[in-house]
């Protein structure tokens, strides 16, 4: 659902997307690996013939143990699905002559809302993940007081585009930039 969004006296929208639906796979193979990777380390582990046998102690053969654990995983990668593609289905980005606007969310909605007058860093990335699935993120950056991971507070990731859609939104911000430091 695509929401509304109050423009300023003069402002007009010049961009507005969302993200690609391969962004989802991207999301869902990079937030969940960790997950992934835990559960066939138990799996390994359980196969391993060791005095203290997992399997042994709760009475369980290997086979319905490997077909619970499938069921799980299927269950959890199905339950990630859902709630990613409806993440996804909010998720939309606006370029207007005077701001960038992001709205996000699963249950709610956030907003996060950046000033041209404010930014100091607009930057194009692509990881070999998202080369792989033809996603690029622009990086909309401002002063912040601290820098925490990949992003500082005042930053805005638009992420989920086509290369061609990240290189105009990226040119549009500057040329937004330079016309709001000439005001």
């Amino acid at each position: 659902m695509k929401p509304t969004i109050q423009l300023h006296d003069g402002e007009t929208i010049l961009f507005e997307t969302q993200p690609k639906k391969t962004l989802l796979a991207y999301r869902i193979i990079t937030g969940c690996f960790s997950y992934f990777f835990a559960i066939w380390v138990f799996l390994f582990i359980s196969y391993l013939q060791t005095p203290f046998n997992l399997l042994s102690m709760l009475n369980i053969s290997q086979a319905d143990f490997t077909t619970l654990l499938i069921v799980i995983i299927l269950i959890f990668a199905l339950l990630i699905y859902y709630w990613m593609n409806s993440a996804i289905q909010k998720h939309w980005y606006f370029i207007t002559n005077e701001r960038c606007i992001n709205f996000a969310g699963f249950w709610g909605i956030n907003k996060q809302i950046i000033l041209f007058s404010n930014i100091v860093d607009v930057n194009v990335r692509q990881n070999p993940l998202e080369t792989l699935l033809g996603l690029s993120s622009v990086t909309v950056d401002t002063p912040g007081l601290a820098v925490t991971g990949r992003r500082s507070r005042g930053s805005i990731i638009i992420a989920g585009l086509t290369a061609e859609s990240a290189e105009k939104i990226s040119h549009l911000i500057g040329e937004q930039m330079r016309n709001a430091r000439k005001k």
